[in-house]
């Protein structure tokens, strides 16, 4: 079964200042279980960039922008949002993916269990 609709794909990368790399960390693995469980979230993954220890990439897959708006509404996000003010060397970089196929939607190791 496809999902006619693919959704909104927000690519966000975020740097921790030196110092604060294990802080900024926990504060995103806090944030995963809480952005999963909101109804209009298909996936959201966290990566570091191996070649830059302390430089985050979240992958996030929303329904659409209710549901981005919900997430940034939500009070999990203002805790990121005050961790990022704290940890972070900056803003974090958005940007906004149209998926091309319905049928691309990612599958986590969660949705294999």
């Amino acid at each position: 079964m496809t999902n006619p609709d693919p959704g909104i794909v927000i690519i966000a990368t975020l740097t921790a200042t030196p110092e604060n790399r294990d802080h900024l960390l926990q504060a995103l693995q806090e944030l995963l279980p809480a952005a999963r469980a909101e109804s209009g979230v298909y996936t959201f993954l966290l990566h570091e960039n191996r070649q830059q220890p302390g430089q985050f990439t979240l992958y996030e897959h929303f329904r659409d922008q209710i549901a981005i708006d919900s997430h940034f509404n939500s009070p999990h996000f203002a805790r990121i949002s005050n961790a990022l003010a704290q940890y972070a060397d900056g803003p974090p970089i958005l940007t906004y993916h149209q998926p091309l196929h319905s049928n691309e939607m990612p599958r986590g190791p969660e949705a294999s269990a």
